[in-house]
């Protein structure tokens, strides 16, 4: 089978294999019925023919020897499917082969040597044994049909002695029977290749699409292996380089609150500032769409005020426009969207701020939200130099920019709207862009209209006791030496009391510094126990939900996801030392 079947169908010759254990698995089962129903039909023959036929006390040899025969067909059967074994599978077509032509042989035989000379007081008994033979033709065709040897041999072994007798034999059948059955033979022979053919080839296309799924299941899970591990890879790069760049920030803060005023030194910090600055914008950029590619980014579905968000960010971005000469409005609106909160408004930072950057000149920037069929359209519009409407497909790749052939940094890396691109794919939201040259643009997204609730207060903080009077005292928890010096230098200067622990043991520390007050920690420490963790044990034991800043440079999915469940604030490296001393004031005075 393996040697023709490649033959027969070049195009499946890769599974040939394949099909070949199918087929036998089929004929396996075809053969094993025409096996059984072969012995039951000889029986019933052997009972009801005629006892006055000549030769018929032969009919017991010709009974025994096709149960004998297919009975030990069966055993070979049977122990094939339960073992399966190259050494059976290597005989299977010879002995399907010549088991068939036996059977075949034997029932044709059986019509020369008990009905073939019959006369016409037999006729009876020859027709009815000519029916039991075409019924057995018939169905030792069907059950041979997926091995071509087999047919052919099981159909000439069967019909050839009938043929042969007609010419020899004085019976009641003569020539014409013979005629018939060469007719016969000829019609069931064409009938019975081309469904072989047609059996056949469907059993190949079939092991073809079932290999294909099982390639195709195969490159899914080696891809979702490459996803996992390029996740994991993500995660520990953007930890370590995140962690020497928060170090750079806090040094390079450190240094201009205590360098000298003149012009030159200023000038220097200055680019260094500015350096440090595009690092970490590029650094971000290039995570963030690494993540999203990676489709690292949760999504976290809830309804919520259009307002609330536009308010933000004009707040957010209020200061930053009037530096560039431009007015930042929003129009209020009593809508309320289903979103993720946290990542529409990462979309509509970048489109403000993308905005801001490449206005060109002194304008005004409007937000808004607009109802459309279950839809609102959050607009953001600006009255600067516009798109062309040749590349307002472009402005949406990665480090493609407009107005900036130079490449300057301070204009942005190209990356904000291409990140844009992402979040509304991932949130299932679409984009849109009008824009003429010299007329401004207008960036929409369509989110979709949920039902308006009223707004839930934030939760306030439960304390377990009140608080003891601050002195300002700030534990820092880092495994990263740069980053604690640098940390430590920078509060300092700031007037705060400092303690360092890469792991420490909170009972100990509490009772020998009762006074500490803040508590800023790295989640990924080179112990056992992580920030969290050493958080919650501090709070714990001083009996009140002490302020505490979780800082960190893995960015992953699954972190993400068990931040989102904690009361602990949470801010990614690098912090900006601004934003640092934010959440410094602001926690201290929420307790």
């Amino acid at each position: 089978m393996a040697s023709w079947l490649p033959r027969l169908f070049p195009q499946y010759a890769l599974r040939a294999e394949d099909v070949l254990n199918e087929r036998i698995r089929l004929e396996s089962i075809s053969t094993a019925i025409g096996a059984i129903g072969i012995m039951l039909i000889a029986y019933v023959t052997y009972l009801i023919f005629p006892a006055d036929i000549p030769r018929v006390r032969y009919m017991g040899y010709w009974l025994t020897s096709q149960l004998l025969a297919n009975s030990c067909w069966l055993v070979f059967i049977a122990h094939h499917t339960r073992y399966k074994l190259q050494r059976t599978r290597h005989l299977w077509p010879y002995l399907s082969s010549m088991i068939c032509s036996f059977n075949g042989f034997i029932w044709g035989a059986g019509w020369v040597f008990f009905v073939g000379d019959a006369t016409i007081e037999h006729a009876h008994a020859a027709v009815t044994f000519t029916i039991i033979l075409g019924g057995v033709f018939t169905g030792g065709v069907l059950a041979t049909i997926f091995h071509l040897p087999s047919l052919v041999s099981f159909m000439f072994c069967s019909l050839l002695p009938a043929l042969v007798g007609t010419f020899i034999d004085d019976g009641i059948f003569h020539v014409w029977f013979g005629v018939t059955i060469i007719v016969y033979m000829l019609a069931c022979t064409a009938f019975a290749l081309n469904l072989h053919h047609f059996l056949m080839e469907t059993l190949a296309q079939r092991e073809e699409k079932s290999w294909l799924a099982q390639q195709l299941e195969t490159e899914k899970h080696k891809a979702e292996q490459a996803n996992q591990e390029k996740s994991r890879f993500l995660a520990a790069i953007s930890h370590d380089l995140r962690q020497p760049l928060q170090a750079l920030q806090f040094f390079q803060q450190s240094l201009r609150e205590t360098c000298s005023a003149t012009h030159q030194a200023q000038h220097i910090l200055g680019g260094v500032e500015a350096s440090v600055t595009a690092l970490n914008g590029l650094l971000n950029a290039m995570l963030d769409v690494a993540q999203l590619d990676a489709g690292q980014h949760p999504i976290r579905r809830s309804s919520f005020p259009l307002n609330t968000l536009l308010r933000r960010i004009h707040q957010q971005y209020t200061s930053l426009a009037e530096e560039a000469g431009i007015r930042l409005h929003y129009i209020s609106t009593s809508l309320h969207i289903d979103s993720d909160p946290m990542l529409l408004e990462r979309i509509v930072q970048n489109l403000v701020h993308n905005a801001i950057k490449h206005m060109g000149r002194p304008g005004r920037i409007l937000l808004g939200g607009r109802r459309q069929a279950g839809f609102v359209r959050i607009e953001i519009h600006d009255n600067g130099v516009g798109i062309p409407l040749q590349e307002q497909e472009s402005v949406f790749q990665e480090f493609y920019q407009l107005h900036n052939p130079e490449r300057n940094r301070s204009h942005g890396l190209g990356l904000g709207l291409a990140i844009v691109k992402r979040l509304t794919a991932a949130l299932e939201h679409n984009i849109g862009l009008r824009s003429l040259p010299g007329k401004g643009c207008t960036f929409s997204i369509h989110v979709p209209l949920a039902n308006e609730l009223p707004d839930s207060p934030a939760p306030t903080p439960l304390l377990l006791t009140e608080p003891p009077v601050r002195h300002g005292t700030v534990l820092i928890i880092e495994d990263d030496e740069q980053v604690m010096e640098s940390l430590q230098t920078l509060l300092h200067l700031w007037g705060y009391e400092v303690l360092l622990s890469q792991q420490p043991e909170p009972e100990t520390l509490l009772a020998e510094h009762p006074e500490l007050n803040f508590i800023i920690s790295d989640y990924q420490l080179g112990g056992e126990k992580n920030g969290i963790e050493l958080i919650q044990q501090f709070r714990q034991l001083a009996g009140w939900k002490i302020p505490a800043l979780l800082i960190t440079g893995n960015t992953s999915a699954d972190l993400s996801e068990k931040l989102s469940k904690l009361s602990i604030p949470v801010s990614y490296k690098p912090i900006n030392p601004a934003l640092l001393k934010k959440h410094l004031i602001l926690l201290t005075k929420e307790t």
